[in-house]
């Protein structure tokens, strides 16, 4: 139940499931307008895709799979993660909260055939009623994929669970039955715990005992409720002058909050109205030395929350830093190399080559070496991400070693003078590049620094998941991760306060 008491996370399988199950006790949900529905859940759907793959043996005796196709055939739809199977009109139905950012829904046709294959196995061992279905060649025949949904609902990185459950709800087969924002989903994801504590089918409901207490209410004076403005919900714009309302001692009562937004708020706040005088603002807070040094001051921390500002180079290299120095990194079968922007700062690569001063190629040979404590050889890595920065814009290039292809993530839309530049031809550029269409994009020039670091974070060799492109939320997202960082050599800088706030935050 945790991901649904914190709004920055993406949401586990079973709590979806658990609200899907709800729904299937509502007599109205499975009879609508486009027909009668089955709602599957999320652990079947991933079987199905398991299914899909032809090398997969099915086994009818040890897996009870006639049980679930007999459903599948006595429903007119039935929805799949974001897809709803139409038997009526033999076509599939995608809701997709991020519109068309996805266009080869590759994971679904695997799916599709999972399904296939189960409804055809099982009608190899027993008679099946038809009457719903013209064909069932939803894969071999395929039925058309059709995308519902063309305009972006969804405005931040984690809710697409909640969009997802809440399209099975509205669904009538043609249309949603109720208009839905980013708001109401967001405000759904709070609700959702106590709708499934309520319902009539938690067993547990009645074990659920608090645990006593010696306080005793003495009458309604007593009892102060109390309602966070709604300007804290709102992230603080950097471009304007804010006022200093978040002192230290504002700061240690707010730390008792558990409103993640709130205290992100006055975290923000709190960092923007330190500019007493120039020498303070200079004032060290991260530090680290290996393997070169790198110093952010606060005026650079600041920085970050200024929207009208692109992403500082040092800030970018020690995020880097952050994420190949991570421990998780050593247990990755895959093993990934972090670049980080020296070699775009040495190699001066967008300079006329004529006045570029010669590389050393001693120097740039060190820049592919492992990082400190991570024991590697480079050859083993499956990937190297090489990120890039010009006046400001980010791009990052991942190389895959063994496909011998080079992966261009942009999250500028590419001008079209650029698309009829002419092919590079010149050692590693002879290779395969590919512009995958599913990178999130933005036309704020000064935040693709912040995207581009969360490609490296996010990249699992095949794709991204959803990325916020909120720029309040990247921005203050990055500066918590930095002020986090537990290598920093200069923690002892950074005001109690604000430690005491970091740790109630987890992002």
């Amino acid at each position: 139940m945790e991901c649904l008491f914190n709004g920055d996370m993406q949401l586990d399988g079973e709590a979806l499931s658990a609200y899907i199950h709800c729904m299937r006790d509502e007599e109205h949900l499975l009879c609508r307008e486009g027909g009668k529905v089955f709602l599957e859940n999320t652990f079947i759907s991933s079987l199905l895709k398991r299914d899909g793959d032809p090398d997969v043996v099915l086994n009818y005796k040890e897996d009870p799979i006639d049980k679930r196709v007999e459903n599948y055939l006595q429903a007119d739809m039935f929805h799949w993660y974001l897809a709803v199977v139409n038997a009526k009109k033999c076509e599939i139905h995608v809701l997709d909260s991020m519109g068309l950012q996805i266009q080869d829904r590759k994971d679904l046709k695997i799916i599709l055939k999972g399904l296939e294959r189960q409804i055809k196995y099982v009608e190899q061992h027993k008679q099946l009623n038809r009457d719903k279905w013209q064909h069932l060649d939803v894969a071999s025949r395929p039925w058309p994929i059709i995308e519902k949904i063309t305009k972006q609902m969804q405005t931040d990185g984690v809710s697409c669970g909640l969009w997802m459950i809440t399209f099975m709800e509205y669904w009538t087969g043609s249309s949603l039955s109720d208009n839905v924002t980013q708001n109401d989903i967001t405000n759904f994801r709070f609700k959702l715990p106590a709708i499934l504590w309520d319902s009539r089918l938690n067993t547990k409901k009645g074990y659920q005992q608090p645990e006593q207490t010696s306080e005793v209410i003495d009458s309604p004076s007593d009892v102060e409720i109390i309602d966070a403005p709604d300007e804290l919900s709102k992230p603080p714009n950097a471009s304007q002058q804010l006022q200093s309302d978040a002192s230290p001692n504002v700061l240690s009562n707010t730390v008792r909050s558990t409103n993640i937004q709130e205290l992100l708020y006055v975290l923000s706040n709190y960092i923007m109205s330190m500019d007493s005088n120039a020498e303070y603002l200079q004032k060290e807070w991260i530090r680290s030395t290996k393997p070169y040094p790198i110093s952010l001051s606060l005026k650079k921390l600041k920085d970050i929350l200024d929207v009208n500002k692109p992403m500082d180079p040092d800030c970018f290299n020690m995020a880097v830093r952050m994420l190949a120095c991570n421990e998780a990194f050593l247990w990755c079968e895959d093993k990934y190399h972090y670049m980080d922007l020296q070699f775009c700062s040495i190699s001066d690569f967008a300079r006329d080559p004529r006045r570029r001063a010669k590389l050393d190629i001693n120097q740039l040979a060190k820049l592919f070496e492992c990082w400190p404590n991570m024991e590697y050889n480079i050859s083993h890595c499956s990937n190297i991400l090489l990120p890039y920065n010009i006046l400001g814009h980010f791009t990052l290039f991942i190389l895959n070693m063994g496909a011998r292809s080079v992966c261009i993530m942009d999250p500028m839309p590419l001008p079209a003078w650029l698309k009829a530049y002419p092919a590079w031809n010149d050692h590693i550029y002879v290779w395969d590049r590919k512009l995958p269409p599913w990178v999130p994009k933005t036309l704020d020039w000064n935040l693709t620094g912040f995207l581009v670091i969360n490609f490296m974070q996010s990249w699992d060799g095949i794709r991204l998941p959803l990325i916020s492109t909120v720029r309040n939320v990247l921005r203050t997202k990055f500066l918590v991760d930095l002020l986090k960082y537990e290598e920093n050599e200069a923690k002892d800088n950074i005001p109690g306060e604000i430690q005491e706030i970091l740790k109630h935050l987890r992002m």
